[in-house]
């Protein structure tokens, strides 16, 4: 019996963004239908939040699918790399308990600003090749996935209240944050791909995080 010929490795993210074009097509003309319906000013502050959000989230993604591979190519046992994993995700657990707090009194901006820059300590961290180096970089991006998934959508919360924006229009704002959070999930992995065959990634993630941290100071 002859079987089945295997699927193209490209065929899932051609029907990822195939679903995700539909998706877009979608809520643009919704968002186009409904045009007239928001205050002045208001559309100009969404795409300023999504600019810098979905730069900060496609960061994040970019460096996810590479981890593992880079701790491998360090000769670390598997269960060094399960240790390293641990500590990231217990600082992000144990990080959010406080960050979100510490943001409110400080300044959400600043946080944003810090995120960026924890992000960028990670990455150059990552190049030694000492265990310990190793963990206070998964550390300091365990604070930094915290600060991504909390200071973020709080300053877009308060200063959509500030400004005076209808409570309802929060739901269009997170609406398109998610499913362009989607998108570059997809995006990232194909950019990825790309970076880390010819410039390993993670160098050059260092002055990504940079840039973006330029982006947010002057936007936010």
């Amino acid at each position: 019996m002859v079987g089945l010929p295997s699927p193209s490795p490209y065929l899932y993210e051609y029907v990822a963004l195939s679903v995700g074009a539909v998706a877009v097509a979608s809520a643009l003309a919704s968002a186009l239908a409904s045009r007239n319906a928001v205050p002045p000013g208001f559309r100009r502050f969404q795409c300023v939040y999504l600019c810098v959000y979905l730069l900060a989230t496609f960061g994040d993604w970019l460096q996810g699918p590479y981890f593992y591979d880079v701790y491998a190519e360090y000769g670390f046992t598997r269960p060094q790399i399960q240790a390293l994993f641990v500590v990231g995700f217990g600082a992000s657990g144990i990080g959010g308990t406080v960050v979100g707090s510490l943001a409110d009194t400080f300044g959400r901006k600043r946080f944003a600003v810090v995120y960026f820059l924890l992000y960028a300590a990670g990455c150059l961290l990552l190049h030694v090749r000492v265990i310990e180096v190793l963990f206070l970089g998964r550390v300091l991006s365990g604070i930094a996935t915290s600060l991504l998934f909390s200071v973020f959508e709080s300053w877009v919360v308060c200063r959509h209240a500030q400004r005076g924006f209808p409570p309802e229009l929060l739901g269009d704002t997170f609406k398109w944050a998610g499913l362009f959070n989607g998108l570059s999930a997809i995006a990232a992995g194909a950019t990825a791909q790309v970076q880390f065959r010819f410039f390993r990634s993670f160098s050059v993630k260092i002055f990504q995080q940079l840039a973006y941290d330029s982006l947010c100071q002057c936007l936010y």
